[in-house]
């Protein structure tokens, strides 16, 4: 897998599970993922034609976005034992966490 193809996977999951999440909770909090995956994917040619300083501008967003997964949404679904929730927040957290070691692995390619 490269970057780019981690990248689009990422802002997809984020997107989908997302929507997912806000049609089955309506808490209008469930689209700051949506929303951080559409900002994400805007991205995707930076992160495909290597530029560096949009890497390091995806990096600072999906390391955000992981805190908040790793802080509020994950803490949340196993409290409530809401297992989709779980699904979800475990899901994004995964394709993030991959997504963040291609992000690094371009960086150090980039400055060598």
């Amino acid at each position: 897998m490269n970057p780019h193809l981690a990248h689009v996977i990422n802002s997809s999951t984020l997107i989908l599970l997302g929507a997912w999440g806000f049609f089955e909770t309506e808490l209008k909090s469930a689209l700051l993922p949506v929303f951080l995956g559409v900002v994400l994917l805007s991205f995707s040619n930076g992160i495909k034609y290597d530029n560096k300083d949009v890497a390091y501008v995806v990096v600072v967003l999906v390391v955000m976005a992981i805190i908040a997964l790793l802080i509020f949404s994950l803490p949340t679904a196993l409290k409530n034992n809401n297992v989709s929730a779980l699904i979800r927040s475990g899901s994004m957290l995964i394709t993030a966490v991959l997504a963040l070691v291609y992000y690094i692995r371009l960086i150090k390619k980039l400055s060598t």
